[in-house]
């Protein structure tokens, strides 16, 4: 009997343990923030494209639509989070995984900003926009990427063509620190363990919040709109959500990693158990005191996380709905750009340990997932479509003509992300194999 358990336990322990490896090495797919993304982008599309004006923003949904900043926050966070979901078990300080890295990480995004860029530079000529979009150094600024890195300087925003690149040059250089940024964390989980790097991600945005907030305090209460720019378009700005989305991604790791430990433990428990008790009954020693619980259970940690997740998403909800309106990223809006990072990465990673969460089924939906996975070509060709309807096809902007746009807006998208930019990356990977 003993050595019958002795082979039982070693098998089990070797499952367990493959299984423990895979966890840790080939990341789960979190669909439901393919279907958060889609909410996002639409979220954005709306905003952009709607009429700002005081008198309708006290409706608490025409005032949550102005906020999407938040959702470009969201979008900041989950950019680390799903970087460091995919790349935390790789080493990237080397040359080449380093070289592989940025290949398939930037190389696809570049494609698809230069594509809406040149598209947009076009429209732009054939409607007569002759202002700065076109002058030669603001090109060529945007064309290398780094025309808002002299914002705080020169205290306005040049729109590149295409506007909404911007999000792209604020990203990279989060992109280029990553494997930095992923030996540090790596470092600082060895040594803080979960909770510190939950310490950490905390301390992070108390110190992002100081200066917004000790400006909003000297000011009566009150941010303007330059300050708003430079908080939100600067690329320095964006470095520190991008960071506390790969904090709140190796905290979800690292639950995982200590559940799948915890079942392997409960499950090596258990047969050694049922083992024992095969064998004293076999040899006829199966007495009432024989029959024994196993040695150890896997603790679920099911309820917290998801109601984490859940509570998240409602603390978000309420935020944006609830807060009172002073007018266009102005006043107390420019909080925004940043203040719900936190529950914005506790629903990031609760969600990611728990998928029975409420928010988790909704967003997992193959619909949201589907229409979810063009988000980032929606996010850059809907400012060329909206110069090809009001400028070309349209000359009045109504709801009908709106449903339309979001429609093609989806579809363009779509048969780009297929074609086009399905072949760059099949390429990419290719050549960085």
């Amino acid at each position: 009997a003993a050595a019958t358990a002795a082979t039982a336990t070693a098998a089990v322990t070797a499952t367990i343990t493959a299984a423990t490896t895979t966890v840790t090495t080939r990341p789960r797919q979190l669909d439901h923030l393919t279907g958060c993304r889609f909410f996002l982008s639409l979220w954005i599309a709306c905003n952009h494209f709607s009429v700002h004006e005081a008198s309708h923003a006290s409706l608490s949904l025409d005032a949550a639509l102005r906020r999407s900043n938040v959702a470009v926050c969201a979008f900041v966070l989950l950019s680390g989070f799903v970087t460091h979901h995919a790349y935390a078990t790789r080493p990237l300080l080397d040359r080449a995984a380093a070289r592989t890295f940025y290949l398939r990480r930037i190389g696809r995004v570049a494609l698809t900003t230069y594509v809406a860029m040149a598209a947009a530079l076009v429209l732009g000529i054939l409607l007569g926009e002759a202002d700065y979009q076109l002058h030669a150094p603001h090109l060529l600024r945007c064309a290398l990427l780094v025309e808002n890195w002299q914002l705080p300087w020169r205290g306005d925003v040049f729109w590149c063509p295409a506007g909404n690149t911007w999000t792209i040059v604020a990203l990279l250089p989060s992109w280029g620190l990553y494997p930095l940024t992923a030996a540090a964390v790596a470092a600082a989980g060895a040594t803080l363990g979960t909770v510190g790097l939950v310490a950490y991600a905390c301390a992070l945005w108390t110190v992002e919040m100081a200066v917004p907030f000790g400006a909003f305090l000297s000011q009566t209460f009150w941010l303007s709109s330059k300050q708003h720019e430079v908080l939100y378009f600067w690329p320095v700005a964006q470095l520190t959500d991008f960071v506390i989305g790969v904090l709140a991604s190796e905290v979800s790791r690292r639950v995982v990693v200590s559940r799948a430990a915890e079942a392997a433990e409960a499950a090596e428990a258990k047969a050694v158990d049922r083992d024992v008790r095969v064998g004293e009954a076999r040899s006829g020693d199966a007495r009432s005191g024989g029959v024994r619980p196993p040695l150890c259970r896997a603790r679920s940690s099911y309820g917290a996380w998801a109601a984490l997740a859940d509570a998240s998403v409602l603390c978000v909800m309420f935020a944006c709905f609830c807060t009172p309106w002073p007018g266009y990223r102005v006043g107390w809006e420019p909080f925004f750009d940043h203040g719900l990072v936190l529950p914005l990465s506790v629903f990031l990673c609760a969600s990611a340990c728990d998928e029975r969460a409420l928010c988790v089924r909704l967003l997992s939906h193959p619909a949201l997932v589907s229409l979810g996975s063009y988000s980032f070509d929606v996010f850059l060709f809907q400012f060329p479509l909206k110069q090809l309807f009001s400028g070309l096809l349209f000359s009045s902007w109504t709801g009908e003509v709106f449903l339309l746009y979001l429609l093609t807006l989806w579809t363009i998208a779509g048969v780009y992300a297929e074609t086009v930019e399905a072949r760059a990356v099949a390429w990419l990977r290719r050549v960085s194999a």
